[in-house]
């Protein structure tokens, strides 16, 4: 298992390369996903959502928010919830399936790996 502080950190240093242009991409990437997997798309995410919580991992959850309100304040709030899923997916993969683990994924990763969320 990764280290939740090493993957925090890693995706901290991504907020700092996050363009405008890759904040678009994150909110645009959801609503793409969900027309690409159709019904799959919420069952995975709301699925692995779930499995996190009920991971006990509510600490990691509210440390992830605190470190993007700290580095980018100036990001909306579905920015910031796409990075919390995407640091808590990387960092507790083993909790989840390969479907719930790219819906949780996804969006985070369109923003800042275009070439992996193609």
């Amino acid at each position: 298992m990764i280290e939740f502080e090493t993957v925090l950190a890693e995706h901290v240093a991504q907020l700092d390369e996050l363009t405008d242009t890759g904040v678009e991409a994150i909110r645009a990437a959801h609503a793409a996903a969900t027309l690409r997997m159709g019904s799959a798309f919420p069952q995975a995410f709301n699925g692995g959502r779930r499995a996190l919580v009920a991971g006990q991992h509510g600490a990691a959850l509210a440390a992830a928010d605190e470190a993007a309100r700290a580095a980018r304040p100036d990001l909306p709030q579905d920015v910031r919830v796409a990075f919390r899923w995407a640091v808590l997916a990387e960092a507790f993969r083993g909790e989840l399936t390969d479907a719930q683990h790219e819906a949780l994924t996804l969006a985070w990763a369109a923003g800042v790996s275009p070439a992996r969320a193609a």
